[in-house]
């Protein structure tokens, strides 16, 4: 039993030897933890980023493919105004308005959305729908040209309001490269 006491003192010495290296590999464990978790979160940060330029590059890829269909459905509009084809105006109409509806949703999601663009969109957009409807029931009454021309009036000049702000949005976007942040409203 002497040997008791002896052998408590040397595992009381060893614990103190296991805390003395616990502890520091502990401590530099948490630090390579923290260096890791601080890695993690700049590559996810870096990873949205980059995902965000993504997306606003193909959002504007696809204005860039809408801009000229508009402009082409404007002149169309005018043509068929011009020779009194209402039928063709209604389905330019609703062309307009859902070529037009792509197009604001894409400048509403922009990072600094254009408010008079979309705006300008918008009243096109309710204009023709207005259009399409007086358009219909001057049919029904037998109205002639003169009320076509007077019908579409208002509606020309909110589509040629919303194809100037967009021509200026499509020179800025294809100047800018698609960066979305040099844009602002």
């Amino acid at each position: 039993m002497a040997d008791a006491p002896a052998v408590t003192g040397f595992l009381f010495q060893l614990s103190l030897w296991d805390v003395a290296l616990s502890l520091p590999l502990t401590v530099l464990g948490l630090v390579a933890t923290f260096i890791q978790a601080t890695r993690a979160r700049r590559t996810a940060e870096a990873a949205r980023i980059a995902a965000v330029g993504a997306q606003n590059r193909m959002s504007r890829s696809h204005m860039l493919i809408l801009l000229p269909q508009l402009q082409r459905l404007e002149d169309d509009l005018d043509s068929a105004i011009k020779e009194g084809e209402t039928k063709l105006i209604l389905q330019y109409l609703s062309a307009w308005r859902w070529q037009a509806g792509q197009a604001k949703q894409i400048l509403e999601h922009e990072p600094s959305p254009n408010t008079k663009a979309i705006r300008s969109m918008n009243k096109s957009i309710a204009l023709a729908t207005k259009t399409k409807l007086d358009l219909v029931a001057a049919g029904a009454s037998g109205s002639g040209a003169p009320a076509l021309t007077t019908i579409t009036r208002p509606l020309s000049e909110a589509i040629a309001a919303a194809t100037s702000e967009m021509g200026a949005l499509s020179q800025m976007y294809a100047r800018d490269g698609g960066n979305p942040d040099d844009i602002n409203a």
